[in-house]
């Protein structure tokens, strides 16, 4: 019944990723940003089925998990859809679905719903805040929760972060996320990195330097400034920065 759609996504696979074989890293990786990007919020019909994800591309957090499961199993990766709650930033609690992955033979929290937000400046977002944690790095926002015997999620060696070179361990992270700014060519661009501990969090964004604060500098790094539109967020929950880039709408 989604035939077109499934060949689809395993051709893309196929000819991305033809050289080697891949790791449970990678293949969870690619399935995981798919299905976000090809994916929007929504409560319509068949939204909290894999269907309703997968064929209608609209799907809340039960359509979310389940398709990202039954996309796992398809990859040879084994997984388990969470029931629980789910906590947001303003307080405001609610029923909830994420899934535990099997990753490399350690276990993770995966949660395709909350790193797919509503679009914002103008494009699809799709984020790793939520790309293999710990039960611990999500305790203030997932919980009442009960996990299949024998699982825990508590190792920290898949995290997206650190697997991407995206992991801030001192104040020098700065010059590297300039650096990347610098990079940055096809546009609109999404830059993400998690900082490490509290304490470096807000040493880094909220300290005045001599050349401006983090978001004259991040600016100022952008290339062909001009023409291009720089912003960003935060994400307490897992002290992350996102940064955003695109060109200037012309009146």
């Amino acid at each position: 019944m989604c035939g077109e759609f499934w060949n689809g996504w395993f051709d893309h696979f196929g000819e991305q990723h033809h050289t080697r074989e891949l790791d449970d890293y990678e293949k969870e990786l690619f399935l995981h940003d798919t299905l976000a990007g090809l994916t929007e919020y929504g409560t319509e019909a068949w939204s909290d089925t894999a269907y309703g994800a997968l064929v209608n591309r609209q799907a809340a957090c039960g359509g979310y998990a389940l398709a990202c499961k039954l996309l796992f199993d398809v990859a040879g990766i084994k997984s388990a859809a969470i029931s629980g709650k789910a906590r947001n930033e303003s307080g405001v609690e609610a029923p909830h679905m994420w899934l535990a992955a099997e990753i490399n033979r350690e276990w993770y929290f995966v949660d395709p719903t909350w790193d797919d937000p509503v679009s914002s400046n103008g494009f699809h977002i799709v984020r790793h805040t939520y790309f293999n944690v710990t039960q611990a790095q999500t305790a203030n926002s997932h919980f009442d929760y009960s996990l299949p015997g024998g699982i825990e999620c508590v190792s920290e060696k898949e995290d997206y972060y650190l697997r991407s070179e995206r992991l801030v361990r001192d104040e020098s992270g700065i010059d590297r996320i300039e650096e990347a700014m610098r990079t940055v060519k096809a546009l609109p661009a999404h830059l993400e990195y998690r900082i490490e501990g509290e304490e470096l969090y807000k040493s880094i964004f909220s300290a005045r330097e001599e050349n401006g604060g983090f978001a004259d500098r991040i600016k100022n790094s952008v290339p062909d400034a001009e023409n291009m539109l720089c912003s960003y967020s935060f994400d307490r929950d897992r002290n992350i920065i996102h940064i955003y880039v695109r060109n200037k709408v012309k009146e």
